[in-house]
């Protein structure tokens, strides 16, 4: 992510064209804004809005030095209301206005105080009739199927709302919904389409919304699908930059914690641990302070985990990762990242020697996975650590078939990535055990291949080379037993 130099007539100049597309906006007859939803672990949430509710307006706090004026506007679409919560939502305090229906009396005005800056709200407009709202309503049905986890259906309503936002020539909201339906689609593990969607959002957020926090969420969700495609060298700017605009501009921020989160998440998987726990708990903290039962505060504390475990803390990971699931159980229950939870308690308890509560949790993860997210990484690496405990257990048949099929799930999302090669390390194990020395050969082969490749340096090299060395010994060929 290239970043610009920001400065206060740049900022400036944001301000001023994010105010006259309000105003003309204003020059229409207001629209009413109608809350359909709040998801649970949001700001929406937390501060008590309901379902009915009309949203009138915005203000937000002044909030020097990175924001020194305050900022209001009229909430007249459902796409100002999300660009409202991305650009500004995270530079200060806000509160909305509110209109509450009630029965037999005229409606009540509520100015409701944000508690912090991620809002999990759905809204569609009061009068579906109007140009405005069947525009919007194809992203509104999309964002639907998304929350429920119909994922059959949200593809053709994501169809439908790029289809209608580019008749419409509206960017703003063709940019929304390509980013919306990139996250969609890191979800469902199609990893290369939401690399397109992302860049695709990000040249045209790029044009009209340059140095924003707009531009910066498009630079995360790609950050995030390259992180997920294993493309970590290119995910590391992508999301370097997105901190770096999120300090400058909305520092103390849940977007800017979940900035550090992403990042801290990639280089811990390029063993940079002490970075990852300087970026993961300066993200807890603000976390902590402001939304203790989100879904950011059930990653944070899953990733904690995850270090901690590495450090040999069990206890302590275990009581990260039972607070992961319990926050995940209740705000997101049907999430893939629920089976992530129950894969990393499964390591705690193999490291622990508990294998039999260890392949408890991974067939519960197995079974939650195979039901609503097949084939994806996942799935893999609950199937490879199976095929790791059985493989504990000497139970090496199952083993070899779990680490085969865990494998190719891998090569399916990224060919020769570093999962491949742990996997097909664990098969020459399994085949030595087994005796089946032809088998063990080209496993280890292909893993040193890899190894060598992507992670040069890595100690399990050099247990490739050392099972590749026995069976040359085995079968008496000296001068490849002694590399």
């Amino acid at each position: 992510m290239r970043i610009r130099r920001t400065t206060v007539w740049s900022l400036s100049l944001l301000t001023l064209a994010f105010a006259t597309r309000c105003r003309d906006r204003e020059a229409a007859p207001q629209e009413r804004i109608v809350v359909t939803r709040t998801i649970p672990g949001g700001a929406a949430e937390e501060a008590g809005l309901l379902a009915g509710d009309r949203v009138i307006a915005f203000r937000r706090a002044a909030n020097p030095p990175a924001n020194p004026n305050s900022f209001a506007r009229p909430i007249t679409s459902c796409l100002d209301l999300v660009l409202t919560e991305i650009e500004q939502a995270p530079r200060g305090a806000s509160e909305l206005d509110i209109e509450r229906p009630r029965a037999g009396a005229k409606p009540r005005r509520i100015t409701v105080p944000l508690p912090h800056d991620l809002w999990r709200i759905r809204c569609r407009f009061e009068t579906p009739s109007t140009a405005a709202a069947k525009l919007w309503e194809p992203l509104a049905q999309a964002q639907e199927h998304v929350d429920q986890h119909q994922k059959e259906e949200a593809d053709p309503a994501f169809y439908r709302a790029e289809a209608a936002a580019r008749k419409a020539q509206d960017e703003h909201l063709l940019a929304l919904v390509l980013d919306q339906r990139s996250l969609f689609r890191i979800e469902t593990n199609r990893f290369a389409e939401a690399i397109a969607d992302a860049r695709a959002a990000i040249e045209i957020r790029a044009r009209i919304a340059p140095d924003s926090l707009e531009l910066a969420q498009s630079h995360a969700t790609l950050g995030l699908a390259l992180t997920e495609r294993r493309e970590n060298d290119a995910a590391l700017p992508e999301l370097e930059g997105v901190v770096q605009v999120r300090s400058a501009q909305a520092p103390g921020s849940l977007s800017l914690a979940q900035g550090q989160q992403l990042l801290g998440r990639l280089v811990s998987r390029r063993e940079d641990l002490e970075r990852a726990e300087k970026l993961f708990s300066a993200a807890y903290e603000t976390v902590l302070a402001r939304a203790p039962e989100s879904r950011l505060s059930g990653t944070l504390a899953m990733n904690l985990g995850v270090l901690e475990r590495h450090r040999n803390l069990f206890d302590v990971a275990e009581a990260h990762q039972r607070r992961a699931l319990a926050i995940f159980r209740r705000v997101d229950p049907e999430a893939p990242i629920v089976a992530d939870v129950l894969i990393n308690l499964s390591v705690i308890a193999t490291q622990r020697g508990d294998l039999v509560k260890a392949e408890g949790f991974l067939r519960s993860s197995l079974d939650f996975l195979r039901e609503r997210s097949p084939g994806g990484p996942g799935e893999a690496a609950a199937l490879a650590n199976l095929g790791i405990i059985q493989l504990f257990r000497a139970d090496f048949a199952a083993s070899e078939t779990n680490l085969l099929a865990a494998l190719e799930r891998f090569e399916a999302l990224s060919p020769n990535n570093l999962s491949s090669a742990r996997a097909l390390t664990n098969l020459s194990t399994v085949a030595r055990a087994l005796e089946a020395n032809d088998r063990a050969e080209r496993y280890a082969t292909r893993a040193l291949a890899i190894h060598r490749n992507v992670e040069p340096d890595s100690e399990i090299l050099a247990y490739d080379l050392a099972i590749l060395a026995e069976i040359a010994g085995k079968r008496g060929q000296v001068p490849l037993a002694r590399q």
